[in-house]
Order: structure tokens, then sequence, then C-alpha cells
């Protein structure tokens, strides 16, 4: 009706007012960015970083596993937390969590004290943490614009690119100082991420948004059949640690390669003197 007031709007209504931009979207579009910029880093540091103290491909994907176990593992009992908690917090925990992990696989690579059995661990905390965080980005988007087609859309768009440009990030940082670097980086997106959700002002939920609770085994089982619905959530995982896999072994080849090479020209030398 023409004389009805702003004050009788609803918060989907105010959220179609000022469209899909609004600062809060803005700070969650960021937090989605560069913590998609940062995972998409990893891998290559990851490789590079156990190649270069002389593990092979297993031990990489040894390590990678890890985190894509935790997290298809645990990222149902994420999703019953995210009933019960507000997701907000649990997302900042969640960073905070990855942030402090990163950051001691950076000392770890930088100072040489590389071990296998302490860089899975990391790698399996991460998996936990990023399986707390990831149902509360899909009840977040809601409550943060009214085309939430369009905003899941945009957010979407955001982390594909992030995704393209991880790894070549990740590739010059390699170069020019050393995969150490990489996850300092990894851990630096982290923290943006949740200085951003901290910053981030969330409207109430919508009632009814999340139906009653069955019990805690009922909510797992209704959330393990979600997951299994949604394979986006776990495929990028799965399809990602085998690419990875791929590029090590190809990385691992061709060093292999190359080493044999200079001992055979320098064994040539030898023998000509």
């Amino acid at each position: 009706m023409a004389g009805e007031s702003s004050g009788d709007r609803g918060p989907g209504d105010i959220r179609g007012a000022r469209g899909l931009w609004s600062r809060d979207f803005g700070l969650f579009f960021v937090a989605r960015a560069v913590a998609k910029l940062g995972d998409t880093m990893l891998p290559v540091a990851l490789a590079a970083g156990m190649l270069r103290h002389g593990y092979g491909a297993g031990a990489v994907g040894l390590a990678m596993a890890a985190t894509a176990a935790c997290f298809a593992g645990l990222v149902v009992f994420g999703g019953v937390f995210a009933d019960r908690f507000s997701t907000r917090l649990l997302m900042i925990g969640a960073d905070a969590v990855r942030l402090v992990t990163q950051s001691l696989a950076a000392v770890f690579f930088l100072t040489g004290r590389v071990v296998l059995w302490e860089i899975c661990l990391i790698g399996a905390v991460n998996g936990a943490a990023a399986a707390v965080f990831q149902p509360g980005v899909a009840s977040t988007v809601p409550r943060l614009a009214a085309d939430v087609q369009k905003a899941n859309g945009t957010i979407r768009v955001a982390e594909s690119g992030a995704q393209l440009a991880g790894p070549a990030v990740a590739g010059v940082l390699v170069g020019v100082a050393s995969p150490a670097a990489v996850f300092a980086a990894h851990a630096g997106t982290y923290a943006l991420s949740a200085l951003c959700l901290l910053l981030l002002r969330l409207p109430p939920a919508a009632p009814g948004t999340h139906g009653p609770s069955l019990g805690f085994r009922k909510d797992l089982a209704v959330g393990w059949r979600e997951f299994r619905a949604r394979t986006w959530l776990w495929s990028d995982k799965v399809l990602y640690s085998d690419t990875l896999a791929g590029g090590v072994v190809v990385s691992e080849t061709r060093l292999r390669m190359s080493s044999s090479r200079v001992r055979m020209r320098s064994t040539r030398r030898i023998k000509l003197a």
C-alpha cells in the first residue's frame, strides 16, 4: 500500500531496497574471495616445500588427503553446529584456527623443520576448521541479499577467479622468495577474512529459517543426506587433490630426470678428464 511505512518492512524488503552491493555484502564478498585465493595457493606451496625437503609425491598426497578427509568427515557436524550456534562466530573461529596453523607451517618451512606427521596434523586441523566454516556460508548469504541466486553467483564468480589466480600468485612467491612466504601469505588471507567477518553486521535470520531440531543424531542423518545431494561441497576438494597429485608427480619426475642428467654429464666429464 502507498501509505505503508518503512518501519513495516521486513528484512527481505530492506535488503531488496538497498540492492546487492551493501557494505555487509561487500565485506562478505572480500572475505570469500581472499580465502579462496589463499586456499588455491596452498597446494603449490605444499608441493614445492615438501619436494625441496626431500619428500615425494606420496607424502604431498598424504598431507592433502588429511585435509580433504577431515573436511568430508566433519562437514556434517559443522552443519549441525551452524544450526545451534552463531554462524558468524563459528566462521571467525575457523579462520582464527587456520591463521594459527598456517603461520606455524610458515615457521616450519622457513626454519627447515619439516616433519611429515606434523604437516599432516596441520592439514587435518585445517580440514576440520573448513568443515565448521563452510556450512555458515550458505546460511549467511540469504541474510545479506534479497536476490540469493544473484548473490551466490557473484560470490562464485569471484571464487572462480581467485581459484585461477591463486596457483599463479603462489608460483611467483615460490620463485622470488620461498614456500614459507606462500604459507605466510595464506595465513594473511585468513586474517583478512576473519577481520571482514568481524566487521560484518548480520541482520537476524528470518523466522522459520531453521526447522525444529530433531535431535543431534537425526540432524546428523539429515545433514548427511544433504551433503551427499550437494556434490559441489566435496567434489571441488577431491578433484583439486587429484589435480595436485598429478602435478606433483610430473614435477617430481622432471626434477629426478634433471638430476640424473646432471649426474650423467658430471660422470662423463670426469671420465674424459
